[in-house]
């Protein structure tokens, strides 16, 4: 179990390529305490390069009361294939309210779990597109039901542009 020094909120476990981390059986519990990240406890980035860059595996992890997004997979970041069970509970602000924020690159590797009981039970999938203006989502991608919605970006005329260069 990760918790902060005497009860204290920590920052997070940040992950970039090409970099990995194999996370499991454990829980994260009162992260999200540093400046960056979306306030995330666990936050992957990739290389920020067209398509996913798998950065993490998680097999029954939960994320518990993160101050912000529970997990933030940005520039590409992915979860490894085979991750399964990840529970975020308890997480959210108003800035970053969701359980987990993830790219459209990334969307397939979304694992099996619970994201319910936070402050917005929605995943946020941000289409960053790719380095070509006009391009979405490059790779072949399985949007998988979770269990809760996804929003799809932060602004109400964002769109999910698919296989677009």
């Amino acid at each position: 179990r990760f918790v902060g020094l005497d009860g204290a909120r920590w920052a997070s476990i940040l992950v970039h390529t090409p970099g990995t981390a194999r996370l499991a059986h454990v829980t994260l519990e009162g992260g999200g305490g540093g400046d960056f990240e979306e306030a995330s406890t666990l936050s992957g980035w990739g290389d920020g390069e067209d398509g996913s860059d798998p950065v993490v595996y998680v097999d029954h992890v939960t994320i518990s009361g993160s101050l912000g997004t529970g997990a933030w997979m940005h520039r590409g970041g992915a979860f490894i294939e085979g991750s399964r069970d990840l529970t975020i509970r308890g997480s959210g602000n108003d800035d970053a309210p969701w359980p987990m924020e993830i790219e459209e690159h990334g969307v397939s590797s979304i694992p099996t779990g619970s994201y319910v009981g936070n402050k917005k039970d929605a995943i946020l999938l941000d289409p960053k597109g790719g380095s070509a203006a006009g391009s979405g989502l490059l790779e072949d991608a399985v949007i998988h039901a979770r269990g809760v919605p996804y929003q799809v970006g932060r602004e109400k005329d964002s769109r999910l542009r698919i296989g677009g260069r």
